[in-house]
């Protein structure tokens, strides 16, 4: 079983990440690009706090919400955020033709 992550704790990591930016210049991600340029980082917590104020575009596929970003992509799934920001999904069809 896999277990959540918790929202609030993930973003409260990358704020630290993000406050010490000028102390590295690489990360080494766990997904997708194993070393990825650290400017990142507050790309990424541009990109949750505009989930989690119902800004951001996303598709829901069974459950799972896909925000799209410039450069990346964030997977949650729709009951870990308990909101409900249903204007902001986007068309299905996009699953068929992805960017």
């Amino acid at each position: 079983m896999i277990e959540e992550v918790n929202i609030e704790n993930y973003m409260a990591s990358i704020d630290k990440l993000k406050r010490r930016l000028d102390e590295y210049d690489y990360l080494c991600s766990g997904h997708n690009d194993p070393w990825v340029k650290s400017e990142v980082i507050s790309r990424v917590a541009d990109a949750f706090q505009e989930i989690m104020v119902g800004k951001a575009k996303y598709k829901e596929d069974n459950g799972i919400r896909r925000y799209y970003f410039e450069g990346f992509d964030i997977l949650i799934s729709a009951d870990m955020l308990n909101l409900d920001y249903s204007q902001n999904k986007v068309s299905t069809d996009f699953m068929n033709n992805p960017v």
